[in-house]
């Protein structure tokens, strides 16, 4: 037998309690004693026990009563029920107490050994489960972690690659070199200015950015053309949000730049499209890109015109209030000084980070 294993024997008949004890001392189990079920308690909070057995007909709290203290307190103890009363009914109580078995006294020895044997063999394998499924969450949790790395490694090269995808297209359209970055962080400022949620902004950094890669599906001689597009060439050119949108939505982590791509060429007066979204009905990311965009068409030089002042490019955009743009964000807009759009441009060299951004203008 195992001497480690120590057996707490709970009876309030001193005779019954030290005949137990005997026959447990004589296959070698070390045993402690208790004759109430609150002593029962006071010597497992002062000593480790891997099985109690005890009587259920006892004076003051009962052997049920000591049941549910030790599942709550010491769920890893095996209880085994010990009574003279023959009553199936308390037998099925103390079963589905969690008792883990049920002794009738007089009891015989080899039947008591064979109930501590397969106690101690079900506390066993309850105990090694529990470190299994500890040891699963650990597994599981490790795993998780490596996954998110993976996809973290996953995500970074597909940003990198978008970035230079968006490179290439500003490259494209000579005129239009570093639109993309600029129109980003001049989003990020204008967007922490009034105070975006988390939500909003995750579509501003990430769609203002990528807001143009429809322009990948519009042909060279439409794009680059140098005079007015014909009414068929213009059509074209307006089915590059949805272009960009079909592209994006396959790419789940960038789902979020959506709403600007989709959205970036709505006016707020309903007269924009692809879809003529008319005031809140446009995604709050976009109108705030609506703005920059307009602001950096204007104060960026263009093979038919000269970049206008920042100041007349403010004028503009206040005049188109309510019209072409939300009147909220330029209200936001105008609190902006000067030198704050500057330094966005003195630093529009600088690579944007991989964490995607936002923006607006054909």
């Amino acid at each position: 037998m195992n001497f480690l294993k120590k057996i707490l024997v709970v009876d309030d008949e001193p005779d019954m309690r030290e005949m137990v004890c005997k026959t447990l001392e004589d296959h070698n189990y070390p045993n402690v004693m208790a004759g109430s079920a609150k002593e029962a308690l006071d010597v497992l909070n002062h000593n480790h026990c891997d099985i109690v057995i005890s009587d259920i007909i006892m004076p003051g709290k009962d052997g049920i009563w000591l049941l549910h203290r030790i599942i709550e307190s010491f769920p890893d103890i095996a209880v085994l029920m010990m009574t003279a009363v023959q009553d199936v009914e308390i037998a099925v109580s103390c079963l589905k107490g969690g008792a883990y078995d049920y002794i009738l006294k007089p009891f015989c020895v080899d039947e008591l050994l064979f109930s501590i044997a397969r106690a101690f063999e079900r506390q066993r394998l309850v105990v090694e489960n529990r470190k299994y499924q500890q040891d699963l969450e650990l597994k599981i949790k490790d795993k998780t972690h490596q996954l998110r790395e993976a996809l973290s490694t996953i995500e970074n090269a597909y940003e990198i690659t978008v970035i230079s995808l968006v490179a290439a297209l500003d490259a494209r359209e000579k005129s239009t070199k570093n639109h993309s970055r600029r129109v980003l962080q001049y989003a990020v400022l204008l967007a922490e200015v009034m105070g975006v949620d988390m939500q909003t902004m995750e579509s501003i950094r990430k769609g203002a950015l990528l807001h143009d890669i429809g322009k990948i599906g519009v042909p060279d001689n439409i794009l680059l053309k140098p005079t007015a597009l014909t009414a068929s060439e213009w059509d074209k050119m307006k089915t590059h949000p949805h272009i960009g949108a079909n592209i994006l939505r396959g790419i789940d982590f960038l789902k979020p730049a959506l709403e600007i791509v989709l959205c970036h060429h709505e006016r707020y007066d309903g007269s924009g499209y692809p879809k003529g979204l008319i005031g809140n009905e446009i995604p709050l990311s976009a109108r705030i890109f609506a703005v920059v965009d307009a602001l950096d068409a204007m104060t960026s030089n263009r093979s038919y015109r000269p970049p206008l002042p920042f100041v007349k490019a403010q004028q503009e955009i206040k005049q188109l209030n309510s019209f072409q743009f939300d009147p909220e964000v330029v209200r936001a807009f105008v609190k902006i000084d000067e030198k704050d759009w500057g330094s966005v441009v003195e630093n529009q060299a600088v690579i944007v980070p991989c964490s995607l951004g936002t923006t607006n203008h054909v």
